[in-house]
């Protein structure tokens, strides 16, 4: 009878010892899972506030370039034709993200002096002739997927400034001119690696104020200006890194009624092209 009291009380035992392992096993087992899970939430978290700061790339840049153009003027009793062969620019532009999604940017282009040929003359005549324009605004960014280096595509409004010089001639052939418009930009990017950056941007604009001096193409009643631009950018290192630059740059404006450009003009229609090459040094900022 002993006998088979201690032997029920040892298979008793047993089987609480067996339990209580068996509980603890789970707990642990539930606990290491819980870790695991805690630290791939953590991750995810740390990569995902990481990831935005990766794709901010702000930066300012200065360039050295040239760029040509031609230059013509139409009305029912005269046309005007003028080239540029190679004008020396000074270009500088900025991207500043200061949010993932919102940023602001700046372009500007410096005209270090040229000649302007006017082949219809007699003794294809040459003045001086420089030329800036400077276009700044807002831009929205969307990426197309949730990986670091996604490309992207960009919105925004600005502004565009064009100003032309050029010598006291008579007739006044060619004037000086000061245009000012609103612009609708339309920019992407494209991170071909963490290293190498291709991004475009293109701005449609329509000027407002046109000043010209000292004598006029008439009143003012239509234009466009359509720019574009394609850059590749290369890093060295997170912070220093190198540009090349194209960009090109059509303006056209109508004008109504009398102006008293070269013997005198009437409804004349101005067209303007330009492209460029250029390549500098970049700054990326935190």
């Amino acid at each position: 009878m002993q006998s088979a009291l201690t032997q029920l009380t040892d298979r008793a035992t047993w089987g609480v010892l067996r339990s209580l392992c068996l509980v603890l096993g789970a707990l642990c087992a539930t606990g290491h899972a819980s870790n695991a899970s805690a630290q791939l939430t953590m991750g995810l978290s740390e990569g995902e506030d990481q990831a935005p700061q990766e794709r901010l790339r702000s930066a300012l840049w200065a360039h050295l370039g040239v760029s040509a153009g031609r230059l013509e003027m139409t009305s029912s009793q005269v046309a005007l034709k003028a080239r540029v062969d190679a004008l020396p620019t000074f270009v500088i532009g900025a991207d500043l993200w200061t949010t993932e999604q919102f940023g602001l940017m700046a372009r500007a282009e410096l005209g270090l002096g040229a000649q302007l040929d006017l082949p219809m003359l007699e003794g294809d005549q040459t003045f001086s002739f420089n030329q800036q324009h400077a276009l700044a605004g807002a831009r929205y960014r969307w990426h197309l997927s949730e990986q670091r280096y996604a490309p992207s595509f960009e919105l925004g409004l600005g502004a565009r400034l064009q100003r032309e010089s050029v010598p006291p001639q008579r007739p006044t052939y060619f004037t000086e001119r000061l245009t000012l418009g609103p612009a609708l930009l339309i920019s992407a990017a494209l991170p071909v690696s963490p290293s190498v950056l291709i991004t475009t941007l293109g701005a449609l604009s329509q000027p407002l104020i046109v000043r010209e001096d000292p004598a006029d193409s008439g009143e003012l009643e239509g234009g466009y200006t359509l720019s574009g631009q394609l850059q590749l950018a290369y890093l060295f290192t997170e912070t220093w890194g190198v540009n090349a630059q194209l960009d090109y740059t059509l303006d056209a404006a109508h004008y109504r009624g009398f102006g008293t450009r070269g013997l005198g003009v009437i409804n004349a229609e101005t067209h303007q092209t330009n492209w460029g090459i250029s390549l500098g040094v970049r700054v990326s900022v935190k």
